[in-house]
């Protein structure tokens, strides 16, 4: 019996912050990879997930919180670091399991999705747009 059927969300990240700006993606991949590289029982970068926008073929790391608080306990750019502060305020779901595979058995896609989180008066009515939010999710490609 399967669970999740195809296309269905199966984790949906949230309190991350994104980097865009290739300076920055840069600078954050020296940071983790020289962090990864130390070969002791030290905290090690593996909550951040890449890709790539496809309209203007931009690189970008989307950052979840473990991550950015390893990096901004580092020595990094204060533009970095700004990017790394400013995350998005919505919680994720299913964010933490291990999402981990081969090729073989791959069964789920990672997308690119946009949030726009709004403020309401009492009423209902939108009161400000809060800037969009740019989250990494996780959807089924086949049946789970």
């Amino acid at each position: 019996m399967h669970e999740i059927v195809t296309g269905e969300i199966v984790a949906v990240f949230g309190e991350t912050a994104t980097i865009w700006s290739q300076h920055d993606v840069c600078e954050f991949e020296r940071v983790a990879t020289k962090q990864n590289e130390i070969e002791s029982d030290v905290h090690k970068f593996e909550f951040y997930v890449s890709g790539s926008n496809p309209e203007n073929q931009c690189h970008l790391h989307v950052v979840l919180c473990e991550d950015a608080e390893l990096a901004l306990s580092m020595e990094i750019t204060s533009s970095l670091r700004h990017l790394l502060q400013s995350r998005s305020e919505w919680k994720g779901v299913g964010q933490s399991a291990n999402h981990t595979y081969c090729k073989r058995h791959q069964n789920v896609e990672l997308q690119f999705i946009t949030v726009q989180a709004m403020q309401e008066d009492d009423d209902g009515h939108a009161l400000t747009t809060v800037k969009p939010d740019m989250a990494p999710e996780l959807r089924a490609k086949r049946e789970i």
